[in-house]
């Protein structure tokens, strides 16, 4: 096993040290800020396994690492004081997602006013900024930089870090579209200002919301009536502010076919209930929904605001000393959501036939196939591949490239996929096929099929039509006489009854066609057959060309 180096045990030991001797006393409510980032973390929960993008990435910056549209959100909360206070606060807040190639970036504004004495924040501005990268289709990763400048009875700031990650487990026992979250959150100098109460009743409060704060979520659907469209979703989360403190944060999820949510959650804050502070212990409560502005047809150009997602919603929250906080916001996610298969444009050589033919004897001619190609897609051509299969179905060929991600093993793999960009797969301009298998000897004669796929990144899937191809090696074989006898080719078609016909014997090979003409001497056609999907038959010529017209 590998030792650590010394700055990293020497970082670790510090932190272990530092941690626990810090004063521990923010103000009542404090580590519910992050709560207050939006209508929906504040009646849900919160949840570090949530992705509610941009809002969810203040409680996990990975949060927001599938995001494929660019995503706007704002609120407003009012903070109205409906116990022992009155009053009213405020609470404001802007966020933005951006994906890029090599991640999404994100981004969060946000105003907090509060004037009870039972929430002795003061007055706070925040602003953070993030990147959030989906390391595999299971596992998102995020860090951010957070700072919050502030006043109570003076200038106070903060500026620190959080990292985080997310994945996905898909079905856990009776649990269907398990997640679970982990954020390491405030790793830095948290905010702190004079005047602000602690839950002790000193002051000033120690930083809030709290720094080196760990937190563990996990969420999953626990009951699905899919026929009714509707599903109960619950998540759980616990955090250790400070390592000295112990929150519990609950949320449950009534959603109706995607688009109308009720939700309702539920916090409890130990140190808060050990020191006495009045935390209420209301559920939050709220409905949100979600729908689609009319989109345009794909020939109208700019589609503007047409096809974007939005998601309202309203919701009510209870903090300590009796003061509530109503809120309404919604996201607007840019342009509509790409699920649409790539495009496939194939240019199949034209041919009479029922197949286009191909003879790979080293020739010259008509040893190959060749398929001009071009694959468009609104998002990544993450593969193609091109199938033959013979006559009984048999796949005897495959071409294909994809792109392939790299190996998220060990250290040096999650760098690699921290450094990785999206990309379209290398598309050649034409394939082309030669009659060979994939072991590379030449396929017996005979129909083929060829089939053209391509996938995204998102798993949607074309597929062309089948184009069939005829290997045919084997050169056509031919044998044809005349009447025996010296005279035999001379005859007299008068109607006299006497050599009024000529009898032609062919004998042959089974092929697509073969065409028998009559040629005058200067080599101008007279007479012709077809013969089509079978061996060349007897000829009797009575003299007369197409037209029914004696020739000369």
């Amino acid at each position: 096993m590998t030792r650590p180096k010394l700055p990293l045990m020497v970082l670790i030991l510090v932190t272990m040290l530092a941690v626990p001797a810090m004063a521990f006393d923010p103000p009542a409510g404090g580590d519910a800020l992050p709560m207050l980032s939006s209508p929906v973390s504040m009646a849900g929960g919160a949840s570090v396994a949530a992705t509610e993008s941009p809002s969810a990435d203040v409680v996990n910056p990975a949060a927001s690492g599938v995001v494929q549209r660019t995503t706007f959100d704002a609120s407003y909360l009012a903070l109205a004081g409906l116990g022992s206070e009155s009053g009213l606060g405020h609470a404001l807040n802007l966020g933005v997602a951006v994906p890029k190639a090599y991640g999404v970036w994100t981004g969060q504004l946000g105003l907090i006013h509060s004037p009870f004495d039972a929430l002795s924040w003061g007055t706070l501005f925040t602003g953070r900024v993030g990147m959030a990268k989906d390391l595999t289709a299971e596992l998102l990763v995020g860090a951010s930089l957070d700072t919050t400048l502030g006043s109570k009875d003076g200038f106070g700031w903060g500026l620190a870090a959080d990292i985080g990650a997310q994945g996905s487990l898909g079905q856990l026992g009776f649990m269907n579209d398990f997640r679970w979250g982990a954020a390491f959150r405030n790793l830095g100098k948290a905010y702190s200002a004079q005047g602000v109460t602690g839950i002790s009743g000193s002051k000033p409060a120690g930083s809030f919301d709290s720094p080196f704060t760990p937190v563990f979520g996990a969420s999953a659907d626990l009951l699905e009536a899919e026929k009714a469209g509707v599903v109960l979703g619950a998540s759980l989360d616990l955090g250790f502010p400070t390592f000295q403190n112990a929150v519990l944060t609950t949320g449950l999820t009534l959603s109706w076919k995607d688009r109308l949510f009720v939700r309702t959650g539920w916090d409890f804050n130990l140190q808060e209930a050990l020191k006495g502070v009045d935390q209420g212990l209301v559920p939050s409560f709220g409905i949100g929904g979600n729908f689609s502005l009319k989109q345009a047809p794909a020939d109208t150009g700019n589609q503007g605001f047409q096809g974007s997602g939005v998601r309202p919603a309203v919701a009510a929250y209870q903090l300590p000393g009796g003061v509530w906080a109503f809120g309404t916001g919604a996201s607007l996610a840019l342009g509509p959501l790409d699920r649409e298969a790539p495009a496939i444009t194939v240019d199949y050589p034209a041919t009479p036939f029922e197949a286009y033919y191909i003879s790979p004897n080293g020739d010259g001619v008509q040893d190959t196939v060749v398929l001009p190609l071009h694959i468009d897609d609104k998002r990544y051509v993450q593969r193609y591949k091109l199938k033959i299969f013979d006559e009984t179905g048999y796949l005897v060929r495959t071409m294909t490239d994809a792109e392939t991600r790299p190996d998220a093993v060990g250290f040096k793999g999650f760098l690699a996929r921290l450094r990785y960009v999206k990309k379209d797969v290398s598309i050649p301009t034409q394939l082309v096929w030669d009659g060979k298998a994939d072991n590379g000897q030449q396929v017996v004669d005979g129909l083929h099929t060829i089939l053209i796929e391509a996938a995204d990144d998102n798993g949607y899937t074309a597929a062309t039509d089948k184009f069939g191809v005829m290997v045919d090696t084997v050169a056509p074989k031919v044998e044809i006489a005349g009447p025996p006898g010296s005279d035999g080719n001379i005859f007299s078609p008068d109607g006299d009854g006497n050599k009024d016909t000529l009898t032609i014997t062919q004998t042959g090979s089974v092929e697509d066609l073969w065409v028998a003409e009559v040629l005058d001497a200067a080599g101008s056609l007279m007479r012709r057959w077809e013969f089509k999907a079978t061996a060349p038959a007897q000829l009797v010529w009575d003299g007369k060309n197409d037209e029914g017209q004696n020739v000369p």
